[in-house]
């Protein structure tokens, strides 16, 4: 085999290669003697078959068998010769495929960049203390009180006022679209409620007693579905046919027996206890949020384009409108991996962003899984139209300024997730199947009736139980790092705490996508 680099331009490395046709001869020769030991075709005793007969049959068949082994092997052996460590799988053309003469190819691998491990001294962080808000489990007893309360007819004469339950008659002119769901015979709603009924309709039984009869003028939204009437102002006839009041709150022992618990301070306990996990929570990712930032500005090394073109068109496709015909189906898309491919183990890191980090270890290059940069890769790489279309009609449809934004988005969650991989690398963080197979009992418990179906989802689809494995790594890596880190604490309240961790997520819309292949069941199984 003759190898010589054609080109070296950052990452990026170029080479040609020639297999001597004697070597590809030689090759062929051996398949056709094993074959012909075995072969039976008729007018011939088994294994008697000529082996010039073996070869004008066969020949061209296992010629470009053994190109493609030849190419697989000799590609492989090239970079294992020079220490590649291929970020991408390699993109091979064929110059000459050896039916005449000898094979030439060429080759361009993309490799992952050196990095050294950060100096954990220079990792100092903030960590957030918050102390439960006696407050807010009062607030929460209160809400939980709210939500069971009975209702029950209003027996007094009086009109409807904001807290009842209402029970309307709505006539719309001929031609015009009702204000809300239904036919309008019967609409039920809470007088005043955030949700559930038009502002103006809410204002406008007010006051009404039953069967009352008001003309009330309501806006129908911007969006509604018949253009014509979008945004427009129609007046309703509305008529009270029942009036319904909510009895009063009664937060005691009976409503906690109601939830299962012994008493009022039983439940007070576990709201307690559920609130100190949410607020450690916050803690945490409050934490590593400022990890993943600390590591973004200690490191700035050149990124592989293909692994940034991969990133960036998952980020287009989640952010890009989805065309209105296709809604339905976005309702109930499901991210994917495919069952025959392998991946590396991965570790998110989000600050609700996720990176993926890879070991280092050959693999499988993945072109068809959702958000997911992809570490060295040796297999067949999959491209899906349909996936590739939308990006690009996705890209198209953004401004200059959003396109350079997805894009810095794209290069910085690589970034991390490379950095991410080479201190697991270098200090072996690993999971155990212990923790995969937890994972994956947990995953099958949100399936009540059809557990034993996703188990057996996630026992053939290996590319499943890596992407439900790829969190847990991610939290390994991250723990390994913050035990070294220099950390500092800080008291803080529980609003402030909550409030912070929403400031942080909303002032970046984009990094609140997740782009793991967090592998689904099958439609058919969830639903």
């Amino acid at each position: 085999m003759q190898v010589s680099e054609t080109r070296t331009k950052g990452l990026l490395h170029e080479f040609k290669v020639a297999v001597p046709a004697a070597d590809l001869e030689a090759k062929l020769a051996k398949r056709l003697n094993e074959l012909a030991r075995s072969a039976a075709i008729k007018g011939f005793r088994p294994g008697k078959v000529p082996v010039a007969m073996l070869r004008k049959k066969y020949g061209l068949a296992l010629k470009a068998e053994i190109v493609e082994e030849t190419i697989n092997d000799s590609s492989a052996a090239l970079m294992q010769e020079r220490g590649l460590r291929p970020a991408l799988q390699p993109k091979v053309e064929i110059v000459n495929s050896g039916t005449e003469g000898d094979l030439e190819y060429t080759m361009a691998i993309e490799v992952l960049p050196e990095i050294t491990a950060p100096n954990y001294a220079d990792i100092k962080l903030e960590r957030l203390v918050a102390e439960l808000d006696e407050g807010e489990v009062d607030s929460s007893i209160e809400r939980i009180a709210k939500l069971l309360r009975q209702v029950g007819p209003v027996t007094e004469a009086r009109p409807a006022e904001t807290g009842d339950v209402a029970t309307v008659e709505i006539a719309a002119p001929e031609g015009v679209p009702l204000p809300v769901p239904g036919d309008g015979k019967e609409f039920t709603f809470e007088i005043g409620a955030e949700e559930g009924a038009p502002a103006a309709l809410n204002e406008g039984v007010i006051g009404l007693s039953l069967g009352e009869q008001r003309e009330i003028a309501i806006e129908l939204p911007a969006d509604h579905a018949d253009p014509a009437f979008a945004g427009s102002r129609q007046t309703y006839q509305v008529t009270l046919k029942e009036l319904k009041a909510f009895e009063p709150l009664q937060a005691d022992d009976a409503m906690a027996q109601r939830l299962g618990a012994a008493t009022l301070e039983d439940l007070k306990t576990t709201i307690r206890d559920r609130q100190a996990r949410e607020l450690k929570e916050h803690t945490r990712q409050r934490l590593k949020r400022d990890l993943l930032d600390c590591l973004a500005g200690l490191y700035a090394f050149d990124v592989p384009g293909g692994l940034v073109e991969r990133e960036y068109a998952q980020i287009v496709r989640q952010m890009a409108p989805q065309p209105l015909d296709q809604g339905e189906a976005h309702e109930h898309e499901h991210e994917h991996t495919h069952a025959g491919e392998h991946t590396h183990e991965h570790a998110h890191a989000h600050d609700d962003e996720h990176v993926h980090a890879h070991d280092d270890e050959p693999g499988h290059a993945h072109d068809d899984e959702p958000g997911h940069v992809h570490g060295p890769g040796c297999g067949h790489e999959h491209a899906h139209d349909d996936e590739h279309a939308q990006a690009a009609a996705g890209d198209a449809a953004l401004s200059d300024e959003q396109r350079a934004e997805y894009r810095a988005l794209a290069q910085r969650r690589v970034r991390l997730g490379l950095v991410l991989a080479e201190v697991g690398r270098q200090n072996s963080v690993r999971l155990t199947p212990e923790e995969v197979g937890k994972a994956i009992s947990i995953e099958a418990r949100k399936y009540p009736g059809q557990e034993r179906m996703v188990l057996d989802f996630f026992r053939k689809n290996e590319a499943a139980r890596e992407a439900l494995a790829a969190p847990l790594l991610e939290d390994k890596i991250v723990d390994f790092m913050l035990e070294l880190a220099t950390i500092s604490e800080r008291p803080v309240t529980s609003a402030e705490l909550v409030a912070g961790q929403k400031e942080a997520i909303e002032s970046d819309t984009a990094t609140a996508l997740d782009p793991a292949t967090a592998a689904s069941p099958p439609q058919e199984q969830q639903e």
